[in-house]
């Protein structure tokens, strides 16, 4: 399967790389990880697809709502809509088939 290499959210292209054992500046093991101001999303690298798309959704929600002016929501809330969007998208194939 492809790789995502880039994904535009809010107007801004965010470029996604995959990086070997990625942690958070203070030390905890993370599965990905958004920067805003450098217009990047860090994946583990060793995810398998599945996780990797419930990753890449989760850092988009993040994304979609810091440029809603809307800010951070608990992870759990995010988690929540990133798994429920991917649920509706392989159960609607054809909600991902937007463009005219």
């Amino acid at each position: 399967m492809t790789k995502i290499d880039k994904i535009k959210i809010g107007g801004m292209v965010y470029v996604v790389n995959r990086v070997p054992d990625l942690r958070h500046p203070d030390g905890r093991k993370l599965d990905g990880h958004i920067l805003y101001g450098d217009c990047r999303i860090d994946l583990e690298a060793n995810l398998p697809f599945q996780p990797e798309m419930q990753t890449i959704w989760h850092e988009v929600v993040h994304g979609i709502l810091i440029h809603a002016g809307r800010g951070e929501l608990k992870e759990e809330i995010i988690d929540a809509l990133a798994y429920g969007i991917i649920q509706v998208l392989y159960d609607n194939p054809l909600l991902g088939d937007v463009k005219p």
